[in-house]
Order: C-alpha cells, then structure tokens, then sequence
C-alpha cells in the first residue's frame, strides 16, 4: 500500500494513511484550524483557539494541557502546562518592546533578559541580572564578537565578500577560512598547523575531504554519489589515536540505497550491514556479522519490540508518543515527559538517573547526572559554554560548525568528517586527544577519549548515562536509528519516528523537526551565519523562541497543528 492523504470539500487534509494502511483523521473547526486529531489506535488531542486564531489550549492524548495567551500581534505572553491532575504545572511568560522584540522571557525559574543596541542587534542576554552572552557588531551588523559568561571571547573577522574569514582571540584561538569561487569551504587552517581541505565535483558534493597536522595525514577520502545525490562510495583512510598517526586504518566504504532513498547497506571494509523496512518507513531487520536483529511495530510504527540472538527489549509508550519502558535483559529503564512533550528524566537499569530542565528558548539549560548538575548557555541554539561537568567549565568556540574549545588554560580543536561528525580532538601542540568512528546511522565503532567531550555524531551533543543524542526537540537512539519521541511538527513525514527517512548518510536533523541535507562544505552554524550577523529571538509556537527550531513550510503540520 501507499501512503496517502484525503481531502475535505475546502482542501484541507481529512485523513492520511501510512504505507501500512494506519490512518490518521484531522477535523477542522469554522476558520479552517484543526480542532482535533485522531491518531491510529483512537487517541484525540484536541485544539482551541483565540479570536484572533492563535492556539490557546491544546489538550494532549494523555491529558496534559497546554494554556497561551497571545498579544495583539500573534505574539505569545503567557503558557501553562499541566499534567492531566492538574497537580503539577509549569509557566512561562514573554515580554516584548515596542517593535516586537522580545526582552524578557521565563520558564521553569530561568528567566532570560534580552538587550539591544540602537541598530537593532542583539547585544546582551542576561539571566537573573547576570550577564550570560555579549555582543559585538560592526556596522554592516555583522558579528565582530561573542563573550560567554566566564569572559571567553570568539571574534569574528570577515573578507571584502562579507564570507567570514577568521575566528581568533587574545588566548590562542586561530582559525582562517578560504573560499572557492563559488563560495564553498575550500580550507580550514587552525592554530595549531592542522589544516582541511575540500574539493567539489559539478554537482557541488564533496569529491575529496583530507585533515593534515603537517606531514601527517589525520584523515583522507574520496566520495563518490549517485544521480541523487547519494553518496555511494567513501574510500581513504582515518588515523587512530596513538601519537599522532601511528596505526592509520584504511577503510573502504560502500552505501546502497532503495527507491525511496533508505539507506539498504553500509559495506565497510568489506563488512555488511543490511537493513530492511515495511512500507512505512520502520526498520524491521538489520543484519551484521553478528547475526540478525528484528524489529516489531505497532499501528502508530511504535518500536515495540526488538529481538536479537542476546536480547529481547519490549518497548512501551504514553499516548503522547513517547517511550516511557524499556525492558530488556539487564532490566527496566524510563523515561518521563512535561507536558511540551519534552523529555524530562531518565533512570537505567542500574538505577542511575539523568534529569533534562528546559528554558523559554525550548532549550536544555540544565542537566542532573546522578544528582551532579551542569548547566548550559547557548547562542542561537548552539552551545556556547558548559559548567558543571568538569572541575573547570567549558567554552566553545563557533565558526563553520563547534571550532573549538576551552577548558581552563588548555585550547583543543574540533576535526569533522563529511557528515559533520567529530572525528578528531586536537590540543595546541596538533597532537590527537580523541578520535571517534561511527556508523551511518551514529552508533560508535570506536571511542578514543584523553578529554571528556559531548559533542559527537554530526555535531551534537551526546549523554553518555542515557546513551542518547539531545537533538533540541527530541532525543535520538543511535543504536535503534530511531527518535524516543514523536516529530512534534508532523512535518517529515507520515512515520513520526523515523531518523532522517532512513537516510542518515546524506540528512541530519539538528532541530530535531525536520531533517535538511547536509551543506557539502560544512555546516555553517546558525549561530553565526555566513553573513555574520546575529538575529533577533523570535517566538516559536509551542517552544519559546524559534532558535534551531524548524520553520514550517505552508501546507506541513505545526506543532499547533496549522495547515
């Protein structure tokens, strides 16, 4: 069967139903909003709006309720979620300025206060009177600096083309950018001799990708595409840890893919692994040296059920979507949810427990491993500087892509591969900290770590108590190569679940919503664009600020759930 999708009279969708022939209904109320959906197995959540059509309740299929209230301009300024008892709530309020900028914002006992200069740029982000992120631009608006709350400067230097052409401070950050005539990446130079270069082919994809620290090769590859786009071929080699290019491995990978872009096989060094999927996009076999791996699914594709030739893992969820269950042959882990849908705690099978707070911003900014707290700041959704974790915090340094970071007196540099992922920690003297190896879909293959680091698979952070990657909105399982949650936006896709639509060796997902190809010369962080200049915090329906958030399409389902 094919995915497919029903119609009312006005055009509005009525009905879709995924390759496996579940449905999902949609109803609409007099302005032509959706005022109900019901999900495959009966489940409602229901929506209700203000005057002006603004969302004002949204009623969850477990009964947890989310109340707003919105200004004149569509702006939200006030949000109440509650459990289902009403017993245990949690506000959130936004405040704004004449032009509509926001200028206060709190949520769970985080309040943010946002300052601007006269030209209208973001200048300062306070919490609770204390500075936590400075600004500097230039008169074209562009970023010149950002200070972190310890005082850790990142400047920003740009070419006559306004393409950012260097990232340095007075504490021995360096790295230079150059560009090809078509404005892509040619070669990253950092401060410590280690170099990367790229080449492109016609079609603008990596044709080569090459890391040196002098005379020394890091790592070295030539890609090769199909008429997709997909990338079908990944030939050279990556060093290991051990001086600095001691035991270079050399690895010879191959991807096949179906008609629908799902990844079928990642050959590695002559290795196979095999993957299989129903008509819904869920993966139902994966089959390695190790033997074979079956996956079981419900009517809403809910992982229930894992089997493998040394364990069977069951799964079960809360009507919302999320996985609340796991058991498997070491015990029971679980998990809860606020009523954002945000994933709040976890306790293994062990007993050892990570607790997850949220911001305005929809962000983490707080996270309690077995009761030891680390706290986080961001700029525009990426991670800016980390305390708690270690003796000493953590600055990060942002360019194209997480450059850098500073942990007390010591500088050490990030080292990427063509999906964005950390493959090499530096420190000043070019010698290898941390090497990592993983597969398409980011499950680790080798971890080699002198320093401790987050920040793994395609650029995001990883928790290693719960196993997870935080990807914003969501969390994501790189063993199953699947969300623990459902897509909140209900915009990629029918199957809510499904990581990249099973094609992580050309899609990542940073927000968590929506998955985008991966820019051919390195992702160009958000946090600072490649103009270099710094927007203004904007709502986001149902998140706070629309910060990595996913900007809905017309026609895509919002979290809302807006046509």
């Amino acid at each position: 069967m094919k995915e497919g999708y029903e119609y009312t009279p006005a055009g509005q969708v009525s009905r879709t139903i995924d390759g496996n022939g579940n449905a999902v209904q949609y109803r609409y109320n007099s302005l032509g909003k959706v005022s109900e959906r019901i999900d495959q197995l009966g489940d409602t959540e229901t929506f209700r709006y203000d005057e002006e059509g603004n969302l004002s309740l949204h009623i969850d299929r477990d009964g947890r309720q989310l109340q707003r209230a919105c200004n004149v301009f569509g702006q939200p300024v006030y949000e109440k979620a509650s459990d289902a008892e009403g017993k245990h709530t949690n506000i959130s309020t936004w405040h704004y300025d004449s032009l509509g900028r926001v200028t206060r914002a709190v949520c769970d006992g985080k309040s943010y206060e946002y300052i601007y200069d006269a030209y209208g740029n973001l200048k300062e982000k306070r919490s609770n009177g204390k500075r936590l992120v400075s600004y500097t631009h230039d008169r074209a608006g562009q970023i010149t600096e950002i200070r972190d709350p310890a005082g850790v400067s990142t400047r920003y230097e740009y070419d006559i083309l306004g393409r950012r052409s260097r990232i340095f401070n007075d504490d021995g950050l360096e790295v230079r950018y150059g560009y090809d005539a078509l404005n892509r990446i040619r070669h990253i130079r950092y401060g410590n001799g280690v170099e990367t270069a790229y080449t492109y082919d016609g079609d603008g994809n990596i044709r080569t990708l090459e890391t040196r620290a002098g005379e020394n090769v890091l790592l070295s590859f030539a890609y090769r595409y199909d008429g997709n786009g997909n990338r079908t071929a990944k030939t050279g080699m990556q060093a290991t840890l051990g001086g600095i290019t001691t035991g270079n491995n050399a690895l010879e990978l191959s991807y096949a893919y179906d008609v629908r872009g799902q990844l079928l096989e990642e050959r590695r060094n002559g290795a196979s692994v095999c993957y299989a999927y129903d008509k819904a996009g869920n993966r139902i076999r994966k089959t390695d040296v190790q033997g074979e791996i079956r996956y079981l699914y419900n009517e809403k594709n809910q992982l229930i059920a894992e089997e493998s030739p040394v364990d069977r893992k069951q799964f079960s969820y809360d009507r919302q979507g999320g996985i609340i269950e796991e058991k498997n042959a070491a015990g029971i882990r679980l998990f809860s949810y606020n009523s954002r849908r945000q994933q709040t705690r976890v306790e293994t099978e062990t007993g050892s427990v990570q607790e997850n707070r949220y911001d305005a911003e929809g962000l983490r900014f707080e996270l309690l491993e077995n009761g030891r707290r680390t706290s986080f700041v961001y700029h525009d959704g990426e991670l800016l500087q980390e305390e708690g974790r270690e003796e000493q915090g953590t600055s990060y340094h942002l360019g194209a892509g997480m450059e850098a970071f500073r942990r007390g007196q010591e500088l050490s540099y990030y080292h990427r591969d063509e999906q964005l992922s950390t493959v090499f920690v530096t420190d000043g003297h070019r010698n290898v900290q941390n090497s990592y190896q993983y597969d398409a879909f980011g499950m680790s293959l080798g971890t080699t770590e002198k320093l401790n680091n987050r920040i793994r698979y395609t650029g995001q952070q990883y928790d290693e108590l719960t196993e997870q990657y935080y990807l914003r909105a969501r969390y994501y399982n790189p063993v199953a190569g699947r969300f623990m949650q459902e897509d909140v936006y209900q915009g990629d896709g029918l199957n809510l679940y499904a990581y990249c639509g099973n094609n992580p060796v050309v899609y990542d997902d940073p927000s968590g919503y929506k998955r985008k190809a991966c820019p051919p010369q390195g992702k160009i962080s958000e946090s600072v664009d490649e103009s270099g200049t710094s927007s203004v915090a904007k709502p986001n329906h149902g998140q706070g600020f629309s910060s990595k958030g996913y900007n809905p399409k017309p026609g895509e389902r919002t979290r809302d759930q807006r046509l």
